[in-house]
């Protein structure tokens, strides 16, 4: 079976780029549950998948602990209101919907 592996790390906030981000990784790693029936054992691999721990919110943005770890699990940042409304502008989109 694997090690688990754990860092801790200081990261730039994802969303302003300014304050610091103090996390821990925990690498993915493998352990084994038993399951019995009819009288006999069976050894069944589980895989555990890579966890994220984020330990503070931003001081300067004020982002919570959850919108900053779905941050850095998604790897961009959310799309404001104003540029969605851009963005379907720019695309042709209506966007005020009416009965005539």
């Amino acid at each position: 079976m694997d090690k688990i592996f754990t860092d801790k790390e200081i990261l730039k906030c994802p969303f302003c780029g300014k304050g610091e981000i103090e996390i821990t990784k925990t690498s993915e790693y493998y352990t084994t549950k038993y399951a019995r029936a009819f009288g006999k054992i069976k050894r069944i691999p589980l895989l555990h998948p890579e966890k994220i721990r984020v330990h503070n919110a931003c001081p300067v943005c004020k982002k919570s602990k959850n919108e900053i770890k779905e941050a850095i699990k998604k790897g961009k940042k959310p799309i404001t209101h104003e540029d969605r409304l851009r963005l379907w502008k720019k695309r042709g989109l209506p966007l005020v919907l009416g009965s005539k």
